[in-house]
């Protein structure tokens, strides 16, 4: 004799199912959109740690909402099937003559990036280790 549950347990079990994947889906969805908020965060941070020529130099970082379009900033599309939001792939601040160290910059926000060019400038201090050759 064959035992089958209960429809309604069935109906319940599918319902907790459906709706833990939905919440996983959103925490993702606003993960993803704080994000790039998040990298242009410590971007602002950095900046306003260098020197008054340097961030004259990067005054183009002043609309958090537009990060992308920052000189020397790219950015891709993220690789979730249903999303496409972008986040800071590369940072290519070469030969800009920046001033200051790299210890307030928060790599950990960062995560995304795979290219960081900051040759022939004047930084001091110790990168992630990440970075480090």
């Amino acid at each position: 004799m064959e035992m089958h549950p209960p429809p309604k347990m069935l109906a319940s079990l599918t319902m907790t199912i459906l709706m833990m994947m939905m919440m996983a889906t959103s925490v993702a969805l606003a993960s993803d959109a704080t994000a790039l908020g998040g990298q242009a965060r410590a971007l602002l941070v950095w900046k306003d740690s260098l020197d008054n020529q340097s961030q004259h130099t990067l005054r183009s970082r002043g609309n958090m909402s537009l990060p992308c379009n920052w000189r020397s900033i790219r950015c891709d599309t993220g690789v979730h099937p249903h999303q496409h939001r972008p986040t800071i792939s590369g940072i290519s601040q070469w030969g800009m003559r920046l001033r200051g160290t790299l210890e307030s910059l928060d790599f950990s926000a960062l995560r995304t990036l795979t290219c960081l060019d900051l040759s022939y400038n004047y930084l001091m201090g110790a990168s992630h280790p990440a970075f480090r050759s």
